[in-house]
């Protein structure tokens, strides 16, 4: 949708549950994150331009498995496949 988002072709509100918020961040009680955004990386740079420094990257990825045999760990995956095809976006921004 970010990407329809980005070229003009989307622009409905985006509505989720409770569950669906706990489902992508929750705390070790089970209480969903404060906030939950859906967005692109090219919508939070536009979101913090007026800040000094932005910085955006993505992560998230599991162990790559086979049969249930580790091939290749999660932290091997982060540095390589999670920062091009990772589904969370970070953002780190300096007033």
């Amino acid at each position: 949708m970010a990407l329809f988002r980005n070229l003009g072709l989307y622009n409905s509100k985006i509505v989720i549950t409770l569950d669906q918020k706990k489902s992508y961040d929750c705390n070790s009680k089970g209480e969903s994150a404060p906030e939950t955004v859906f967005t692109s990386i090219k919508q939070g740079r536009k979101m913090f331009q007026g800040f000094s420094s932005v910085e955006c990257y993505k992560e998230n990825c599991d162990d790559l498995r086979c049969k249930g045999h580790l091939l290749i760990s999660r932290k091997k995956m982060l540095s390589t496949v999670g920062r091009w095809l990772g589904l969370d976006i970070y953002i780190k921004a300096k007033k």
